[in-house]
C-alpha cells in the first residue's frame, strides 16, 4: 500500500473532524502559551493571584515594611550625624585646624 492510495481511501467522517478540532484547539493553546511565557506575559495573571490568598499578601507587605523602616532607621542616622558635623562647624572658630577636617568629610 502506498502513500496516494491511503490519502484516496481516507474519508472525513464527524468524528474524525471533532477529533482534529480537538487537536487544533490544544495545539493552539500550548503554542499561545509557550509564546506569552516567553514575553513574561503571563506575570500579570501571577501577580492577580499571589495577591488573591490575603495571608500571603500580609506577610509580603510585613516583609516590605521591615526593609523600608531599616532604610528609613539608616537615612535619620546618615541625617543625624550631618546636622551634628554642620552645628560643630558652625560653632567652630575660624582659624580652628580641624575645621578643615570637618569640610572635607562634607
Amino acid at each position: 500500500m502506498s502513500f496516494p492510495s491511503i490519502v484516496y481511501t481516507f474519508t472525513f467522517r464527524i468524528r474524525d473532524i471533532l477529533a482534529l478540532a480537538m487537536a487544533g484547539s490544544n495545539t493552539f493553546g500550548l503554542v499561545t502559551g509557550a509564546f506569552l511565557l516567553g514575553f513574561g506575559l503571563s506575570e500579570i495573571p501571577k501577580s492577580i493571584w499571589r495577591n488573591a490568598d490575603w495571608t500571603t499578601r500580609q506577610k509580603v507587605l510585613l516583609h516590605k515594611i521591615a526593609k523600608m523602616a531599616v532604610k528609613l532607621d539608616d537615612a535619620h542616622r546618615e541625617l543625624s550625624n550631618t546636622i551634628v558635623v554642620r552645628v560643630s562647624d558652625n560653632n567652630m572658630l575660624m582659624n580652628w585646624s580641624i575645621k578643615n577636617y570637618n569640610v572635607k568629610t562634607l
